[in-house]
């Protein structure tokens, strides 16, 4: 059986290398027979001579070294407690002979070889679980020869808001948590009994409570096959042990590093996340060993969900912890559907007046309908949805991960048309929709961004307002260039541009000095995006000693330098298309590229650069020679400064006028939106982690507006303030 798994998937193994016809092995920290498993005699050994600890550190590493046994070990938590809290600052390193006693129990536990039965998947399993007020627990057992043994412990305590929940919520998410989030390898795809002290929770897998959280938990449980059994206290004495003893958090957290190993073992493994793989249709695809298919099921499912674990910002993290409550999935039946209709006064109206309702009807179970007829002449009744339980349909068929998966408004509106009938439906979905948080955060807007266009005012004069970027990084040249520097003159349009080896402060400095201001004056204004090579020290001490104003555009917002990036879009195919095959000479080719363009009309200012830079044509060498003339130096001085007013008013007026044509084709059918200060606003994620990370994150709140498009935000009181533009918010 073993050949033939391997042989369907393609797998080749080294004789050498194998140890066949084995009644027990030793793999990664764990002795495998067939009795079950146990920790391996090397491991048993380390324990039994590890030393008393003398130190806070010492015996907080001799938890987490039990911590990976800690499946061996009924009641875990209580025994660990004592040295658990040897981890907090705040506690000073005593001990005494509670905390001898629990160094000893915790090592005569794992040195008398205690068994966890390996998984039957022929055997019914058995999930006992209890809640406390610090904490929920529980054990899975499996029936067997001897009666119930145990597969699997587990505990977990409880948040600060957890904690602050009613009996029966911390119960039911007893339940929900054993399942899902520790046994659910074990009991997806097989029928199994839970066994629970609080009856009010027997009917968890019947009828909803009307409590959100309850009710969303028994959705989601709604894809196992169980029954959930009420047994006296006193018969749970594992799982009540359990639940108010639990494992502090940060042992939670040790636990996912120590046990990497079970990822390959996990037949044994006592914590496994739920992943998107069915281990029904993996079990289909398995022979008939039970206990053989159930640890490769398990394997397969656990090496898939270390695969898919991913890092993200702790910020990030953090604010998606409570997302799952906005939207809460509250299933519902006939009953359920019948009292409400029986207390809502739009539909008591209707069935008052029953024999003026041509399109309604009331069937045999009470329920109000809502009869149409399809385009093919077919007749179907819909149930008429009250407004108390609207709420309900939106959130299962538009938020649920089986119903509805966030999907947009018309496929939601199509799936709910089919289903149930209330008026304006489409209005309210649309409405819903728009406000899901999740779809906010995810999804990709199909729309114009917001925020209408704010041309930058066309300056009065030459060398007035200038903006500057850099282009880089390009191949390396052969005189060892990697970047441009360019600076473009926004009224007349002339670019200066150099090739430079770095996009270092220095060399914008340099640049700016002996390029620019040496060459043609000093300009009023610099605009620059937030590069370090301008928010730098340096460049700001310049900008300052030589009367500059220095305008820093908001962070990834490059349109605010227009200019410049339409400059970068231009000169790069031209230089491209000059260079050698190896693109070595681009730097060569970059002055002539400029000089091209300096001399060329500009579409928006009808002049070239050149000319209202100088004052005069530029000739170039394929231009026919003229006959020289020489007119007074006086009157051509005059001649001069009239044309140069004259050009400048002329260019002045036609970048106005192209602006507000742009302006007019980029704000059409565009919003605008104004956020006040308090506002709370999602962020678009400029450094997503993967591809599925949420497009926007947040919340953020507005703490002050800069213009008629920036905001300055922060996520809480202790976090940076950001500037953000509103083409990247979007109000929470």
């Amino acid at each position: 059986m073993v050949f033939s798994t391997l042989g369907r998937a393609d797998f080749k193994l080294n004789v050498d290398k194998c140890e066949l016809l084995q009644k027990e092995i030793t793999f990664l920290g764990y002795k495998i027979n067939d009795q079950g498993l146990l920790p391996s005699d090397e491991h048993v050994q380390a324990m039994k001579n590890f030393p008393l600890p003398t130190s806070s550190k010492h015996a907080y590493s001799f938890v987490q070294t039990a911590n990976f046994f800690r499946k061996f070990i009924r009641n875990f938590a209580t025994v660990a407690a004592p040295l658990t809290k040897f981890n907090r600052k705040d506690v000073t390193f005593k001990w005494t002979d509670e905390e001898q006693r629990s160094f000893d129990t915790l090592r005569n536990h794992l040195i008398s070889s205690p068994v966890l039965h390996l998984p039957d998947r022929t055997s019914q399993f058995k999930l006992q679980t209890d809640a406390s007020d610090t904490g929920i627990g529980g054990v899975l057992l499996q029936m067997t020869e001897n009666g119930y043994k145990p597969v699997g412990y587990a505990s977990k305590s409880l948040s600060k808001s957890e904690k602050k929940y009613s009996t029966i919520e911390k119960e039911a998410m007893a339940v929900w948590w054993c399942i899902t989030k520790k046994f659910n390898t074990y009991l997806q795809g097989q029928t199994f009994i839970v066994e629970t002290d609080h009856q009010p929770l027997s009917w968890l897998n019947k009828q909803p409570y009307n409590n959100a959280r309850v009710d969303r938990w028994g959705v989601a449980l709604q894809e196992y096959d169980y029954k959930i059994k009420y047994i006296q206290g006193k018969k749970n004495r594992i799982a009540d042990c359990l639940s108010r003893y639990p494992l502090q958090e940060m042992l939670d957290q040790e636990e996912n590093d120590l046990v990497v190993p079970q990822a390959y073992v996990s037949a044994v493994t006592r914590s496994v996340t739920k992943t998107g793989i069915s281990s029904t249709s993996l079990m289909d695809k398995q022979q008939n060993n039970p206990k053989t298919n159930g640890q490769t099921n398990d394997m397969v499912i656990n090496n898939t969900q270390q695969q898919q674990n991913e890092s993200i910002d702790t910020e990030l993290s953090s604010q998606t912890t409570t997302e799952h409550n906005q939207n809460e999935e509250i299933f519902f039946n006939d009953e359920v559907l019948k009292t409400h209709q029986q207390l809502d006064e739009e539909i008591q109206d209707i069935l008052r007046n029953m024999e003026k309702q041509t399109n309604f009807i009331v069937k045999d179970n009470g329920i109000l309908y809502k009869r149409k007829i399809r385009t093919n002449g077919q007749i179907y009744d819909l149930r008429y949805v009250p407004h108390s339980l609207r709420r309900n349909v939106l959130s299962i068929y538009h938020d649920s991960t089986y119903n509805g998966s966030h999907f947009g408004i018309k496929r939601t509106f199509y799936k709910i048309r089919d289903r149930y009938f209330w008026p304006n439906q489409f209005n309210d979905i649309k409405k819903h929709i728009l406000s899901c948080v999740n779809c906010k955060k995810n999804n990709h807007i199909r729309r114009k961004s917001d925020g209408h266009l704010q041309p930058i005012i066309a300056p009065q004069g030459i060398m007035e307002r200038v903006a500057m970027d850099f282009v880089g990084k390009l191949p390396t040249s052969t005189g060892g260039n990697q970047y441009v520097i360019v600076l473009t003159d926004l009224l007349s349009k002339f670019v200066i541009i150099k090739p430079v080896r770095d996009c270092s402060s220095t060399t914008a400095v340099k640049f700016l000095v002996e390029d620019v201001m040496l060459k043609f004056g000093i300009p009023k204004e610099i605009i620059t995006d937030n590069g370090t090579h301008f928010i730098s020290s340096l460049f700001n001490s310049l900008t300052k000693m030589m009367g500059c104003c220095h305008v820093k555009i908001s962070p990834y917002h490059a349109q605010a330098n227009g200019q410049c990036e339409r400059f970068n879009g231009t000169f790069l195919p031209k230089v491209l298309t000059l260079t050698n095959e190896k693109n070595s000479n681009w730097d060569d080719k970059l002055l002539p590229v400029a000089f091209n363009y300096n001399n060329t009309q500009h579409a928006v200012t009808k002049f070239t650069p050149f000319e209202l830079m100088f004052g005069r044509e530029c000739r170039v060498p394929a231009d026919p020679i003229n006959d020289i003339h020489e007119p007074m130096p006086s009157a051509y001085a005059m001649e001069m400064e009239k044309y140069m007013n004259f050009a400048k008013i002329i260019a002045r007026k036609n970048i106005e006028k192209n602006q507000q044509e742009m302006k007019s084709r980029y704000d059409a059918n565009r919003k605008n939106p104004v956020y006040k200060v308090g506002d709370k606003v999602l962020v678009f994620n400029q450094h997503p982690a993967n591809k599925l990370a949420p497009k926007y994150i947040g919340p953020y709140s507005v703490v002050q507006r800069l213009g008629n498009k920036t905001y300055e935000v922060q996520f809480n009181s202790t976090s940076p303030v950001y500037r953000v533009t509103v083409d990247k918010m979007q109000l929470y």
